[in-house]
């Protein structure tokens, strides 16, 4: 009998120009169309209290910062910066793909806590799972 020859497959990895690495620190989003999920990513950071000043010099030649439209209320602004339209099924592989980073950056932690007898591999954890 003759031996049916694996195909192989190739995979290159290219950075398109529009390509850019970005800071953010939350995400909400939701279900779209019931088969998609839309998840948009933002930075959260408080506002700065003023936004505009007058400066005054005083007789001791000290300037003093008088600000012009001060804010009582603390006010948190979210800056959206990306949208991500995932399928169910690309969905799925981010979840699981993202589950593993975080038990990597756990384990890094829990070292960091309880010292190197805490180090679990990533094949133990593996095993812990199952």
């Amino acid at each position: 009998m003759s031996e049916k020859k694996k195909q192989e497959i190739v995979v290159e990895y290219i950075f398109g120009p529009e390509y850019r690495e970005i800071y953010v620190n939350g995400a909400r989003g939701g279900v779209q169309n019931g088969y998609h999920l839309k998840i948009d990513f933002y930075v959260e950071r408080t506002s700065m209290p003023f936004t505009k000043e007058r400066l005054e010099m005083g007789e001791d030649g000290k300037t003093e910062r008088i600000p012009l439209d001060a804010k009582d209320t603390l006010v948190v602004e979210r800056e959206f910066k990306v949208g991500l339209i995932l399928s169910f099924h690309a969905a799925r592989e981010l979840f699981l793909w993202l589950s593993q980073r975080v038990k990597e950056i756990e384990q890094v932690e829990r070292h960091i806590r309880e010292g190197p007898s805490a180090t679990v591999t990533i094949e133990e954890s593996k095993k812990e799972e199952e």
